[in-house]
């Protein structure tokens, strides 16, 4: 009879289990009405911007009451058809065109997978270190510690706060007290505390919703209405090209680069490179490598901007040229000695170049003046090596010349032993 006491102890059920699979059964049937069935997208937990879809009931509710704290806002009730579907608070939802907040997160113990959502109605601008716009959902309201008043001998005094429902994720938790934000373009409101604490289960500990309790501050000199930032003028970012304007034939490629400060720092900013007419002239938004395609005559404009900030930028042109009239020249590299004793070697590297771009063209060199007994002159793949073979009386004269461009000369004096 073993095996028909495994069997039994097979099929039987805990009293968990047996709720479970009713609450299962319950939602299941719940489900079956179709009018309140919709699709929401649900962030995936640690927060990282990816969203997956889920078919949920979705109903209204006016308010949610935590403990004595009311907030009122838009909240809409959601039930998950899996029962088992968990969540975390300051999860963010996407239905029906809204962002939403979790805030009363599904309970471990109930057997329906049903939670509250808060609809962000509003949002948060900011710089971060890097000088980069970050902007945030929020909801933006009041919390309520009593319905009523306080009503006192000087006056009466509205039980209230103002409040912010805010995801924690890698850019909020960098949000400090005194921090001001700017809603409407027209209203400021500083951080007076910050409720950070509530550390969420199943999370590793980490805290997944922040609240943010706001006292109002006047508008000031380096709020920026048009882009709804407190303090952007206290932080002075700048971005400059390296390059100059740049004067090129059809084909040539080369590439831009640029420089981000903060004050007197440089800063590590991610930078995009854009063009004002691509038949002219085509660049890469990331590495600022840029290729001459249009005509003899054409101007273009390259801008450079910080990618999450572009109200911070520089501008070079571009002109396609059919030959070059000016800023060709001959660079010749040595170390800069203009005598050379006997038995030692001298090298020179040689090449043309156009606004710090080497270029093609080839480089010649006419050695004159001293008895070419004395030395010995050798052409290398860049440039050339001078041997001093013994004195000169006269000073070697080198030439170097080139298609286009003004002739490099340079006087070496040949000396003896010692």
């Amino acid at each position: 009879m073993d095996w028909y006491e495994n069997y039994i102890n097979g099929m039987r059920q805990t009293n968990n289990e047996f709720y479970e699979e009713l609450a299962q059964a319950w939602t299941n049937d719940y489900f079956s009405d179709s009018t309140l069935v919709k699709k929401v997208l649900e962030e995936q937990f640690p927060f990282n911007n990816e969203y997956e879809e889920y078919e949920v009931h979705v109903d209204t509710v006016a308010e949610v009451t935590v403990n004595i704290n009311k907030v009122i806002g838009d909240f809409i009730s959601v039930i998950f058809k899996d029962c088992k579907h968990r969540n975390y608070r300051g999860q963010k939802y996407l239905y029906n065109g809204e962002t939403y907040l979790c805030y009363d997160k599904i309970n471990h113990l109930s057997k329906v997978a049903k939670t509250n959502l808060i609809r962000c109605n509003n949002e948060i601008n900011w710089l971060d270190e890097n000088g980069s716009i970050v902007t945030e959902k929020v909801f933006l309201g009041y919390d309520l510690t009593s319905t009523n008043d306080l009503i006192g001998k000087d006056g009466i005094t509205s039980n209230k706060r103002r409040i912010i429902f805010v995801q924690s994720n890698d850019r909020t938790q960098k949000i400090k007290v005194n921090q001001r934000f700017m809603f409407q373009h027209n209203q400021c409101f500083r951080v007076e505390e910050i409720d950070n604490y509530n550390q969420e289960s199943n999370a590793d500990g980490e805290v997944t919703m922040i609240k943010l309790y706001l006292a109002y501050s006047p508008m000031q000199e380096v709020d920026n209405q048009e882009l709804n930032i407190c303090d952007y003028y206290t932080v002075d970012f700048k971005l400059f090209i390296d390059q100059d304007d740049i004067s090129q034939k059809i084909d040539f490629e080369g590439d831009l680069t640029a420089t981000v400060v903060n004050g007197n720092d440089i800063i590590d900013a991610e930078i995009s490179w854009s063009t004002s007419d691509e038949n002219i002239v085509t660049i890469d938004e990331l590495t600022g490598h840029f290729v001459l395609v249009g005509n003899v005559g054409d101007v273009a404009t390259i801008k450079a901007s910080m990618t999450y900030n572009d109200t911070v930028f520089d501008e070079r042109q571009i002109t396609i040229v059919d030959s070059y009239i000016s800023d060709k020249k001959i660079i010749v590299v040595h170390d800069d000695l203009n005598e050379l004793n006997q038995m030692e070697t001298l090298e020179f590297k040689c090449g043309v170049y156009i606004q710090g771009e080497l270029q093609q063209d080839e480089v010649t060199c006419v050695p004159s003046g001293a008895n070419p007994n004395c030395y010995s002159f050798e052409k290398t793949n860049d440039g050339y090596i001078l041997t001093n073979n013994k004195i000169s009386k006269q000073p070697l004269i080198l030439t170097f010349s080139a298609d286009g461009c003004s002739d490099v000369i340079l006087e070496i004096k040949l000396l003896g032993l010692f």
